[in-house]
């Protein structure tokens, strides 16, 4: 609540009953992860995809899918920072893996087609942020 208060947009909760999810929902937050979902993900981690995504975790407590992707040379996600690319409402970039350094997205961040982006979204954004990562 601390998080809200000083005006991030954006809040993850992390519990490991999956019982309090509906009212941690109710309470406000945005994303609630559950530690007994982190199995089945790990799991559908596994799944790969020819297409720009290289893999899929699917939180369905929430409705939110976590999606990998590498931008192709040439594409949009490329071109400028993260701030001035028109991402849909239903998602935002998490975690940017550099030559396996991680670091959170910001919107001074400026992706390479050698990086990998971690994506959270609803499912109907999927198509959209695939077009931004294509060239």
């Amino acid at each position: 609540m601390l998080a809200q208060n000083l005006g991030v947009k954006q809040v993850v909760i992390h519990v490991s009953t999956t019982e309090y999810m509906p009212i941690v929902h109710e309470i406000g937050f945005g994303s609630v992860l559950s530690k007994n979902m982190s199995t089945v993900n790990s799991i559908l981690r596994q799944i790969t995809s020819d297409q720009t995504e290289k893999s899929v975790t699917t939180f369905d407590e929430i409705d939110v899918d976590a999606v990998e992707f590498n931008p192709e040379p040439g594409s949009k996600v490329t071109k400028v920072p993260l701030e001035q690319i028109n991402f849909p409402e239903d998602s935002i970039v998490g975690v940017i893996n550099h030559h396996g350094n991680l670091s959170i997205a910001r919107g001074s961040t400026q992706l390479t087609e050698e990086d990998t982006a971690l994506v959270f979204a609803k499912s109907k954004a999927i198509p959209k942020l695939r077009q931004l990562f294509e060239a």
